[in-house]
Protein backbone atom coordinates (compact mmCIF):
# COMPACT_ATOMS: atom_id res chain seq x y z
CA UNK A 1 0.00 0.00 0.00
CA UNK A 2 1.25 3.47 -0.79
CA UNK A 3 2.36 5.19 2.35
CA UNK A 4 0.68 7.84 4.46
CA UNK A 5 3.35 10.07 6.01
CA UNK A 6 2.86 12.12 9.17
CA UNK A 7 4.98 15.18 9.86
CA UNK A 8 5.29 16.95 13.17
CA UNK A 9 5.27 20.74 13.54
CA UNK A 10 8.20 22.19 11.60
CA UNK A 11 9.21 18.88 9.97
CA UNK A 12 7.74 19.75 6.55
CA UNK A 13 8.35 22.93 4.55
CA UNK A 14 5.88 24.89 2.46
CA UNK A 15 6.15 23.94 -1.25
CA UNK A 16 6.19 27.65 -2.10
CA UNK A 17 8.09 29.75 0.44
CA UNK A 18 9.96 26.85 2.10
CA UNK A 19 8.89 27.97 5.58
CA UNK A 20 8.08 25.36 8.29
CA UNK A 21 4.50 24.11 8.37
CA UNK A 22 2.41 22.97 11.35
CA UNK A 23 1.79 19.23 11.90
CA UNK A 24 0.40 17.72 8.71
CA UNK A 25 0.00 14.35 6.96
CA UNK A 26 0.40 13.53 3.28
CA UNK A 27 -0.70 10.69 1.03
CA UNK A 28 -0.38 9.95 -2.70
CA UNK A 29 -1.89 12.79 -4.69
CA UNK A 30 -1.45 15.25 -1.82
CA UNK A 31 2.26 15.55 -1.27
CA UNK A 32 2.77 19.28 -1.86
CA UNK A 33 1.43 21.44 0.95
CA UNK A 34 1.29 25.25 0.75
CA UNK A 35 1.03 27.61 3.71
CA UNK A 36 -1.72 30.23 4.14
CA UNK A 37 0.34 33.12 2.80
CA UNK A 38 -1.33 34.94 -0.07
CA UNK A 39 1.56 34.49 -2.50
CA UNK A 40 1.82 30.75 -1.71
CA UNK A 41 -1.91 30.26 -2.19
CA UNK A 42 -1.65 32.06 -5.55
CA UNK A 43 1.10 29.61 -6.63
CA UNK A 44 -1.01 26.65 -5.50
CA UNK A 45 -4.08 27.80 -7.42
CA UNK A 46 -2.23 28.71 -10.62
CA UNK A 47 0.14 25.71 -10.86
CA UNK A 48 -0.06 24.44 -14.48
CA UNK A 49 0.22 20.69 -13.71
CA UNK A 50 -1.81 20.54 -10.50
CA UNK A 51 -5.42 20.97 -9.48
CA UNK A 52 -6.60 23.19 -6.65
CA UNK A 53 -9.60 22.04 -4.59
CA UNK A 54 -11.36 24.60 -2.43
CA UNK A 55 -12.96 24.10 0.96
CA UNK A 56 -16.13 21.99 0.75
CA UNK A 57 -15.87 21.27 -3.00
CA UNK A 58 -15.13 17.51 -3.08
CA UNK A 59 -16.51 14.89 -0.71
CA UNK A 60 -14.23 12.26 0.85
CA UNK A 61 -14.36 8.87 -0.87
CA UNK A 62 -13.46 6.94 2.30
CA UNK A 63 -15.93 4.24 3.29
CA UNK A 64 -18.60 5.67 5.60
CA UNK A 65 -17.01 9.16 5.77
CA UNK A 66 -19.12 12.32 5.20
CA UNK A 67 -16.27 14.86 5.45
CA UNK A 68 -14.86 16.98 2.65
CA UNK A 69 -11.40 16.90 1.15
CA UNK A 70 -9.11 19.54 2.75
CA UNK A 71 -8.47 22.55 0.56
CA UNK A 72 -5.15 22.53 -1.25
CA UNK A 73 -3.13 21.53 -4.29
CA UNK A 74 -3.55 18.00 -5.70
CA UNK A 75 -2.06 15.99 -8.53
CA UNK A 76 -4.19 16.60 -11.67
CA UNK A 77 -4.15 12.87 -12.50
CA UNK A 78 -5.39 11.91 -9.03
CA UNK A 79 -8.89 10.40 -8.84
CA UNK A 80 -9.14 9.07 -5.25
CA UNK A 81 -9.82 12.03 -2.96
CA UNK A 82 -9.96 11.58 0.82
CA UNK A 83 -10.01 13.81 3.87
CA UNK A 84 -7.21 12.18 5.90
CA UNK A 85 -4.62 9.41 5.98
CA UNK A 86 -6.99 7.06 7.77
CA UNK A 87 -9.57 7.36 4.99
CA UNK A 88 -6.82 6.85 2.41
CA UNK A 89 -5.91 3.55 4.11
CA UNK A 90 -9.60 2.61 4.21
CA UNK A 91 -9.92 3.41 0.50
CA UNK A 92 -6.87 1.29 -0.32
CA UNK A 93 -8.36 -1.65 1.61
CA UNK A 94 -11.56 -1.27 -0.39
CA UNK A 95 -9.63 -1.23 -3.69
CA UNK A 96 -7.51 -4.22 -2.65
CA UNK A 97 -10.52 -6.29 -1.60
CA UNK A 98 -12.79 -5.39 -4.51
CA UNK A 99 -16.20 -3.81 -4.94
CA UNK A 100 -18.26 -6.99 -5.32
CA UNK A 101 -20.80 -7.67 -2.56
CA UNK A 102 -20.21 -11.21 -1.28
CA UNK A 103 -21.59 -13.32 1.57
CA UNK A 104 -19.33 -14.82 4.23
CA UNK A 105 -18.74 -18.52 3.57
CA UNK A 106 -18.94 -19.58 7.22
CA UNK A 107 -22.74 -19.41 7.18
CA UNK A 108 -23.16 -16.30 9.36
CA UNK A 109 -24.93 -14.50 6.50
CA UNK A 110 -22.88 -11.28 6.78
CA UNK A 111 -22.17 -9.46 3.53
CA UNK A 112 -19.15 -7.34 2.68
CA UNK A 113 -17.26 -5.94 -0.29
CA UNK A 114 -14.63 -8.21 -1.79
CA UNK A 115 -14.32 -10.30 -4.94
CA UNK A 116 -11.17 -8.90 -6.49
CA UNK A 117 -9.48 -12.27 -6.05
CA UNK A 118 -11.54 -15.20 -7.34
CA UNK A 119 -12.10 -17.71 -4.52
CA UNK A 120 -14.46 -20.56 -3.83
CA UNK A 121 -15.40 -19.02 -0.46
CA UNK A 122 -15.02 -15.51 0.93
CA UNK A 123 -14.69 -14.85 4.66
CA UNK A 124 -15.21 -11.72 6.71
CA UNK A 125 -12.02 -12.33 8.74
CA UNK A 126 -9.73 -15.09 10.05
CA UNK A 127 -12.16 -16.01 12.82
CA UNK A 128 -14.94 -16.71 10.34
CA UNK A 129 -12.55 -18.67 8.11
CA UNK A 130 -11.49 -20.75 11.11
CA UNK A 131 -15.11 -21.40 12.02
CA UNK A 132 -15.77 -22.68 8.50
CA UNK A 133 -12.74 -24.99 8.53
CA UNK A 134 -13.71 -26.33 11.96
CA UNK A 135 -17.18 -27.25 10.72
CA UNK A 136 -15.67 -28.76 7.58
CA UNK A 137 -13.38 -30.95 9.71
CA UNK A 138 -16.18 -31.99 12.08
CA UNK A 139 -18.23 -33.34 9.20
CA UNK A 140 -15.58 -36.05 8.79
CA UNK A 141 -16.56 -37.45 12.20
CA UNK A 142 -19.60 -39.16 10.70
CA UNK A 143 -21.84 -40.91 13.27
CA UNK A 144 -19.56 -39.74 16.11
CA UNK A 145 -20.25 -36.05 15.43
CA UNK A 146 -22.88 -35.43 18.19
CA UNK A 147 -20.62 -36.86 20.93
CA UNK A 148 -17.51 -35.05 19.67
CA UNK A 149 -19.35 -31.73 19.29
CA UNK A 150 -20.78 -31.98 22.81
CA UNK A 151 -17.28 -32.61 24.20
CA UNK A 152 -15.69 -29.73 22.26
CA UNK A 153 -18.49 -27.25 23.01
CA UNK A 154 -18.68 -28.15 26.69
CA UNK A 155 -15.74 -29.68 28.52
CA UNK A 156 -13.06 -28.30 26.19
CA UNK A 157 -14.27 -24.71 26.41
CA UNK A 158 -14.23 -24.89 30.22
CA UNK A 159 -10.84 -26.58 30.62
CA UNK A 160 -8.74 -25.99 27.49
CA UNK A 161 -7.12 -22.92 25.99
CA UNK A 162 -7.93 -22.05 22.38
CA UNK A 163 -4.79 -23.70 21.01
CA UNK A 164 -5.41 -26.83 23.10
CA UNK A 165 -8.97 -27.02 21.78
CA UNK A 166 -7.53 -27.03 18.27
CA UNK A 167 -5.24 -29.92 19.20
CA UNK A 168 -8.18 -31.86 20.67
CA UNK A 169 -10.26 -31.23 17.54
CA UNK A 170 -7.51 -32.49 15.21
CA UNK A 171 -6.93 -35.61 17.33
CA UNK A 172 -10.60 -36.53 17.63
CA UNK A 173 -11.36 -35.98 13.93
CA UNK A 174 -8.46 -38.27 12.93
CA UNK A 175 -9.64 -40.92 15.42
CA UNK A 176 -13.21 -40.73 14.09
CA UNK A 177 -11.94 -41.16 10.52
CA UNK A 178 -10.12 -44.31 11.62
CA UNK A 179 -13.22 -45.68 13.37
CA UNK A 180 -15.36 -44.96 10.30
CA UNK A 181 -12.94 -46.91 8.11
CA UNK A 182 -13.19 -49.84 10.55
CA UNK A 183 -17.00 -49.66 10.63
CA UNK A 184 -17.12 -48.78 14.36
CA UNK A 185 -20.14 -46.55 14.93
CA UNK A 186 -19.92 -46.02 18.72
CA UNK A 187 -17.13 -45.15 21.14
CA UNK A 188 -19.02 -45.74 24.36
CA UNK A 189 -19.22 -49.55 24.16
CA UNK A 190 -16.89 -52.51 23.90
CA UNK A 191 -16.00 -51.77 20.27
CA UNK A 192 -13.10 -49.51 21.33
CA UNK A 193 -10.43 -51.39 23.29
CA UNK A 194 -6.70 -50.91 23.98
CA UNK A 195 -6.07 -52.98 20.85
CA UNK A 196 -8.15 -50.47 18.86
CA UNK A 197 -5.93 -47.63 20.06
CA UNK A 198 -2.81 -49.59 19.05
CA UNK A 199 -4.26 -50.21 15.60
CA UNK A 200 -5.10 -46.49 15.35
CA UNK A 201 -1.49 -45.50 16.06
CA UNK A 202 -0.27 -47.97 13.42
CA UNK A 203 -2.87 -46.61 10.97
CA UNK A 204 -1.65 -43.07 11.55
CA UNK A 205 1.95 -43.99 10.86
CA UNK A 206 1.02 -45.89 7.70
CA UNK A 207 -1.05 -42.96 6.38
CA UNK A 208 1.59 -40.37 7.32
CA UNK A 209 -0.78 -38.66 9.76
CA UNK A 210 1.84 -37.18 12.03
CA UNK A 211 -0.60 -35.79 14.59
CA UNK A 212 -1.85 -39.32 15.37
CA UNK A 213 1.41 -40.30 17.10
CA UNK A 214 0.92 -37.55 19.69
CA UNK A 215 -2.85 -37.69 20.14
CA UNK A 216 -3.04 -40.22 22.98
CA UNK A 217 -3.24 -37.48 25.64
CA UNK A 218 -6.28 -35.87 23.96
CA UNK A 219 -7.93 -39.26 23.46
CA UNK A 220 -7.33 -40.29 27.07
CA UNK A 221 -9.02 -37.13 28.35
CA UNK A 222 -11.92 -37.67 25.92
CA UNK A 223 -12.54 -41.17 27.26
CA UNK A 224 -12.06 -39.98 30.88
CA UNK A 225 -14.86 -37.48 30.22
CA UNK A 226 -17.11 -40.25 28.89
CA UNK A 227 -16.42 -42.40 31.96
CA UNK A 228 -16.97 -39.49 34.40
CA UNK A 229 -20.37 -38.73 32.85
CA UNK A 230 -21.27 -42.46 32.81
CA UNK A 231 -21.46 -42.59 29.03
CA UNK A 232 -18.84 -45.35 29.01
CA UNK A 233 -18.92 -48.10 31.62
CA UNK A 234 -15.72 -49.86 30.52
CA UNK A 235 -12.15 -48.80 31.48
CA UNK A 236 -10.29 -46.19 29.50
CA UNK A 237 -8.83 -47.87 26.38
CA UNK A 238 -5.88 -45.45 26.26
CA UNK A 239 -3.07 -46.80 28.46
CA UNK A 240 -0.16 -44.30 28.67
CA UNK A 241 2.46 -46.95 29.48
CA UNK A 242 1.51 -48.85 26.30
CA UNK A 243 0.30 -46.18 23.90
CA UNK A 244 2.56 -43.33 24.98
CA UNK A 245 5.24 -42.41 22.45
CA UNK A 246 8.26 -40.80 24.06
CA UNK A 247 9.55 -37.81 22.14
CA UNK A 248 13.24 -37.21 21.75
CA UNK A 249 14.20 -34.02 23.60
CA UNK A 250 14.70 -31.19 21.14
CA UNK A 251 18.09 -29.53 20.86
CA UNK A 252 18.51 -25.78 21.52
CA UNK A 253 18.37 -23.82 18.25
CA UNK A 254 19.86 -20.34 18.84
CA UNK A 255 20.79 -18.24 15.84
CA UNK A 256 24.48 -17.59 15.32
CA UNK A 257 25.89 -14.06 15.20
CA UNK A 258 26.21 -14.34 11.41
CA UNK A 259 22.59 -15.47 11.06
CA UNK A 260 21.38 -12.58 13.23
CA UNK A 261 23.43 -10.13 11.22
CA UNK A 262 22.00 -11.52 7.98
CA UNK A 263 18.44 -11.26 9.33
CA UNK A 264 18.89 -7.60 10.23
CA UNK A 265 20.44 -6.85 6.84
CA UNK A 266 17.31 -8.21 5.15
CA UNK A 267 15.04 -6.31 7.55
CA UNK A 268 16.88 -3.09 6.67
CA UNK A 269 16.57 -3.81 2.94
CA UNK A 270 12.96 -5.02 2.62
CA UNK A 271 11.40 -4.84 6.08
CA UNK A 272 9.55 -2.12 7.96
CA UNK A 273 9.45 -0.61 11.44
CA UNK A 274 6.71 -2.98 12.63
CA UNK A 275 8.45 -6.28 11.85
CA UNK A 276 11.81 -4.87 12.95
CA UNK A 277 10.31 -4.15 16.37
CA UNK A 278 8.82 -7.66 16.55
CA UNK A 279 12.23 -9.23 15.80
CA UNK A 280 14.01 -6.93 18.27
CA UNK A 281 11.57 -7.88 21.07
CA UNK A 282 12.05 -11.57 20.27
CA UNK A 283 15.84 -11.26 20.25
CA UNK A 284 16.29 -9.15 23.40
CA UNK A 285 13.28 -10.16 25.51
CA UNK A 286 12.57 -13.70 24.28
CA UNK A 287 8.81 -13.30 23.82
CA UNK A 288 6.86 -15.89 21.87
CA UNK A 289 5.30 -14.57 18.67
CA UNK A 290 1.81 -14.83 20.18
CA UNK A 291 3.00 -12.77 23.16
CA UNK A 292 4.53 -10.16 20.85
CA UNK A 293 1.23 -9.81 18.96
CA UNK A 294 -0.64 -9.47 22.28
CA UNK A 295 1.42 -6.54 23.64
CA UNK A 296 -0.61 -3.35 24.21
CA UNK A 297 0.72 0.20 24.13
CA UNK A 298 0.22 0.57 27.89
CA UNK A 299 2.24 -2.61 28.51
CA UNK A 300 5.46 -0.87 27.41
CA UNK A 301 7.30 1.09 30.13
CA UNK A 302 9.57 3.49 28.25
CA UNK A 303 11.25 4.74 31.44
CA UNK A 304 12.18 1.36 32.97
CA UNK A 305 12.60 -0.23 29.52
CA UNK A 306 10.45 -3.26 30.19
CA UNK A 307 7.35 -4.91 28.73
CA UNK A 308 4.49 -6.49 30.66
CA UNK A 309 3.53 -9.84 29.11
CA UNK A 310 -0.19 -10.20 29.71
CA UNK A 311 -2.40 -13.27 29.71
CA UNK A 312 -3.01 -15.53 27.89
CA UNK A 313 0.47 -17.04 27.92
CA UNK A 314 1.65 -20.62 27.54
CA UNK A 315 2.63 -20.76 31.22
CA UNK A 316 -0.72 -19.18 32.26
CA UNK A 317 1.16 -16.48 34.20
CA UNK A 318 1.78 -12.83 33.42
CA UNK A 319 5.30 -11.43 33.80
CA UNK A 320 7.48 -8.51 32.82
CA UNK A 321 10.63 -8.63 30.71
CA UNK A 322 13.36 -6.03 30.15
CA UNK A 323 14.44 -4.92 26.70
CA UNK A 324 17.68 -3.47 25.33
CA UNK A 325 18.95 -0.73 23.07
CA UNK A 326 17.94 -2.37 19.80
CA UNK A 327 14.31 -2.66 20.91
CA UNK A 328 14.35 0.93 22.20
CA UNK A 329 15.46 2.28 18.82
CA UNK A 330 12.94 0.14 16.88
CA UNK A 331 10.18 1.11 19.32
CA UNK A 332 10.79 4.83 18.82
CA UNK A 333 10.74 4.39 15.03
CA UNK A 334 7.50 2.39 15.14
CA UNK A 335 5.67 4.76 17.50
CA UNK A 336 6.32 7.57 15.04
CA UNK A 337 4.56 5.55 12.31
CA UNK A 338 1.77 3.99 14.37
CA UNK A 339 -1.58 5.70 13.92
CA UNK A 340 -2.85 6.75 17.38
CA UNK A 341 -6.39 6.84 15.95
CA UNK A 342 -6.35 3.24 14.65
CA UNK A 343 -9.20 2.28 16.99
CA UNK A 344 -7.35 -0.20 19.24
CA UNK A 345 -4.48 -0.24 21.75
CA UNK A 346 -2.43 -3.13 20.32
CA UNK A 347 1.19 -2.06 19.99
CA UNK A 348 1.58 -3.67 16.55
CA UNK A 349 -0.94 -3.13 13.79
CA UNK A 350 -1.05 -4.08 10.13
CA UNK A 351 -0.61 -1.83 7.14
CA UNK A 352 -4.35 -1.16 7.07
CA UNK A 353 -4.51 -0.34 10.79
CA UNK A 354 -5.92 -3.67 12.01
CA UNK A 355 -4.33 -5.35 15.09
CA UNK A 356 -1.47 -7.68 14.21
CA UNK A 357 -1.98 -11.36 15.03
CA UNK A 358 0.57 -14.11 15.53
CA UNK A 359 -0.30 -15.54 12.11
CA UNK A 360 -0.11 -12.20 10.30
CA UNK A 361 3.34 -11.59 11.85
CA UNK A 362 4.46 -15.08 10.77
CA UNK A 363 3.28 -14.46 7.22
CA UNK A 364 5.00 -11.09 7.00
CA UNK A 365 8.27 -12.32 8.49
CA UNK A 366 8.31 -15.28 6.11
CA UNK A 367 7.69 -12.95 3.17
CA UNK A 368 10.63 -10.75 4.22
CA UNK A 369 13.20 -13.18 5.59
CA UNK A 370 12.82 -16.36 3.53
CA UNK A 371 13.93 -17.12 -0.01
CA UNK A 372 10.43 -17.96 -1.17
CA UNK A 373 9.20 -14.53 -0.06
CA UNK A 374 5.80 -13.87 -1.56
CA UNK A 375 6.27 -16.53 -4.29
CA UNK A 376 6.63 -15.33 -7.91
CA UNK A 377 5.87 -11.97 -9.46
CA UNK A 378 6.12 -11.41 -13.22
CA UNK A 379 8.25 -14.52 -13.58
CA UNK A 380 10.83 -13.53 -10.95
CA UNK A 381 11.20 -14.47 -7.31
CA UNK A 382 10.56 -11.56 -5.01
CA UNK A 383 13.39 -12.65 -2.69
CA UNK A 384 16.59 -13.79 -4.38
CA UNK A 385 18.18 -14.41 -0.97
CA UNK A 386 17.07 -15.24 2.55
CA UNK A 387 16.66 -18.11 5.00
CA UNK A 388 15.37 -21.46 3.78
CA UNK A 389 13.03 -21.40 6.77
CA UNK A 390 12.40 -18.78 9.44
CA UNK A 391 11.19 -19.40 12.99
CA UNK A 392 10.73 -16.46 15.34
CA UNK A 393 10.88 -18.93 18.23
CA UNK A 394 14.61 -19.36 17.55
CA UNK A 395 15.06 -15.81 18.85
CA UNK A 396 13.81 -17.10 22.22
CA UNK A 397 16.54 -19.78 22.11
CA UNK A 398 19.05 -17.08 21.18
CA UNK A 399 18.13 -14.80 24.09
CA UNK A 400 18.21 -17.63 26.63
CA UNK A 401 21.56 -18.97 25.42
CA UNK A 402 23.14 -15.50 25.48
CA UNK A 403 21.94 -14.79 29.01
CA UNK A 404 23.07 -18.21 30.28
CA UNK A 405 26.50 -17.88 28.66
CA UNK A 406 26.76 -14.37 30.09
CA UNK A 407 26.36 -15.65 33.63
CA UNK A 408 22.63 -15.20 34.36
CA UNK A 409 21.35 -17.60 37.03
CA UNK A 410 18.43 -19.99 36.63
CA UNK A 411 16.01 -17.80 38.61
CA UNK A 412 16.61 -14.86 36.28
CA UNK A 413 16.18 -16.98 33.15
CA UNK A 414 12.94 -18.55 34.39
CA UNK A 415 11.52 -15.15 35.38
CA UNK A 416 12.22 -13.65 31.95
CA UNK A 417 11.26 -16.69 29.89
CA UNK A 418 8.23 -17.64 31.95
CA UNK A 419 9.27 -21.27 32.43
CA UNK A 420 8.03 -23.21 35.43
CA UNK A 421 10.84 -25.78 35.59
CA UNK A 422 14.57 -26.09 34.97
CA UNK A 423 13.89 -28.91 32.50
CA UNK A 424 11.82 -26.66 30.25
CA UNK A 425 14.37 -23.86 30.51
CA UNK A 426 17.37 -26.09 29.76
CA UNK A 427 15.86 -27.07 26.39
CA UNK A 428 16.59 -23.49 25.23
CA UNK A 429 20.20 -23.17 26.44
CA UNK A 430 23.12 -23.97 24.19
CA UNK A 431 26.36 -23.54 26.11
CA UNK A 432 29.11 -21.86 24.10
CA UNK A 433 32.04 -24.16 23.27
CA UNK A 434 34.61 -21.65 24.48
CA UNK A 435 32.89 -21.53 27.88
CA UNK A 436 32.93 -25.34 28.05
CA UNK A 437 36.67 -25.39 27.28
CA UNK A 438 37.44 -22.65 29.81
CA UNK A 439 35.37 -24.39 32.48
CA UNK A 440 37.05 -27.73 31.78
CA UNK A 441 40.58 -26.31 31.87
CA UNK A 442 39.87 -24.27 34.99
CA UNK A 443 38.42 -27.27 36.85
CA UNK A 444 41.29 -29.56 35.84
CA UNK A 445 43.87 -26.98 36.93
CA UNK A 446 42.14 -26.46 40.27
CA UNK A 447 41.93 -30.23 40.85
CA UNK A 448 45.62 -30.64 40.10
CA UNK A 449 46.57 -27.83 42.54
CA UNK A 450 44.42 -29.34 45.29
CA UNK A 451 46.08 -32.73 44.85
CA UNK A 452 49.55 -31.15 45.00
CA UNK A 453 48.75 -29.41 48.29
CA UNK A 454 47.68 -32.62 50.05
CA UNK A 455 50.32 -34.37 52.21
CA UNK A 456 51.25 -37.85 50.94
CA UNK A 457 50.05 -40.74 53.12
CA UNK A 458 52.69 -42.51 55.19
CA UNK A 459 52.65 -46.30 55.46
CA UNK A 460 53.21 -47.65 59.03
CA UNK A 461 53.81 -51.31 59.93
CA UNK A 462 51.91 -52.96 62.78
CA UNK A 463 55.02 -53.11 65.02
CA UNK A 464 55.75 -49.41 64.48
CA UNK A 465 52.10 -48.59 65.19
CA UNK A 466 52.25 -50.51 68.48
CA UNK A 467 55.46 -48.63 69.52
CA UNK A 468 53.79 -45.26 68.71
CA UNK A 469 50.75 -46.17 70.83
CA UNK A 470 53.00 -47.17 73.82
CA UNK A 471 54.84 -43.84 73.61
CA UNK A 472 51.50 -42.01 73.49
CA UNK A 473 50.48 -43.70 76.77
Amino acid sequence: MEKVTKYGAGEMLCAGCKQPLPAVETWPGRIKIYCEREECQFVAKSHPTRRYIGEGEVKCQGRGCDNYVPAGSYDRRHINFVCCGRCWSSRQVQKAMGDKLVTCGCGCGKQFLSGKAVRKNYFLNREHAGRFRTEEALQRCGPHLPLVREYLDGFCILHYSRSSRGTALTSLVAFCEFLNERGIITMTGASVTPKTITEYLIWGRGNERNQVAHSQSSLKMFFDWQIAEERRLLPNPVIPSIHGIHRQPSEPRPLSDDELRFAWEMLDRRGNARVSLAVAIGEESGLRISEIANVRVEDVDLVKQRITVRLPTKGKKSRWVPYGEKTRVCLEAWLQERDPHCGHNNLLCGKFGQPSTAQSLRDELNAILTKRGSTYHNGHKTNPDGFDKWSTHQLRHTMTSKLANGGANAATLKAIGGWGSDKAMNAYIKVDESIVHRGYESAMKRSKEERAQKQPLQRVSLSDLAKQQKKAK
